[in-house]
């Protein structure tokens, strides 16, 4: 052999040891990653996001697990709910957020028919049950109507003192009349108190009728109201109905 390739290629023992102990850990270097490839288990990436959606799927479903197996029993357990704080806490915030997104039920109010009223045998107590009518007014409607003698028309509910007409007009529906007989004052014969009370007729117009009968004797119609100073035709057609001779 040729010298020159001798010495290149020539190993000693200590040389044959060598190479076989590098050539086995290249063996085992090779061997190794097949064979704990199913024992050892490494993490993805933390950027996959698929990944990530799984283990946070996993996260709320081992939560809403913990939340109905582990919350506060409410079948009178109240030792077990008391060593779960955690649960307690997250099942009292769930509770509140089911209550929150509940629609508040709609709250109606129906306002009771209120019954007819009759003008001139109605109490102070039915004409409170009208809207808008308060005790005040009510007291007032029954003192004109007596100071009248009776109503004979519904219209004039609505001359009552402090009673707006929106609220007349509002409820004059309400309002009925049965036939009803006014109380009347004989011209020819009262006296000047007895006129005067009257809402219609008052002081003035009482004198008046007084001096008429004094200066030209009794009147022989009622039409004869009209001859005085004082007696307007509006006054007149107001208190015609309830005058006589």
């Amino acid at each position: 052999m040729n010298p020159w390739i001798r010495d290149y290629f020539s190993f000693s023992r200590k040389d044959r040891i060598a190479i076989l102990v590098l050539v086995t850990l290249i063996f085992l270097t090779l061997l190794l990653p097949n064979f704990f490839r199913n024992a050892i288990h490494t993490p993805p990436d933390q950027t996959d996001t698929a990944w990530i959606a799984l283990v946070k799927a996993l996260v709320v479903k081992q939560d809403s697990e913990n939340l109905v197996h582990s919350g506060p029993k409410w079948s009178g357990n109240r030792q077990f709910a008391a060593r779960t704080p955690d649960s307690a806490r997250r099942w009292k915030d769930w509770s509140q957020s089911r209550q929150n997104s509940r629609p508040l039920p709609e709250k109606r109010f129906v306002r009771k028919p209120v019954a007819p009223v009759d003008i001139n045998l109605a109490d102070t107590t039915a004409f409170i049950a009208l809207p808008g009518i308060g005790s005040k007014l009510a007291d007032r409607i029954v003192k004109f109507r007596e100071k009248l003698g009776g109503f004979y028309s519904i219209d004039q509910i609505g001359e009552v003192y402090g009673l707006a007409d929106s609220v007349f007009q509002k409820i004059r529906q309400l309002f009925l009349m049965a036939p009803f007989l006014v109380k009347k004052i004989n011209i020819n014969n009262a006296s000047i108190d007895e006129l005067k009370t009257h809402p219609y007729i008052r002081f003035n117009i009482a004198r008046s009728i007084i001096s008429y009968r004094e200066q030209h004797g009794m009147f022989t119609a009622l039409e004869d109201l009209k001859r005085l100073v004082l007696m307007t035709e509006d006054i007149y057609t107001k208190a015609y109905p309830y005058l006589e001779l």
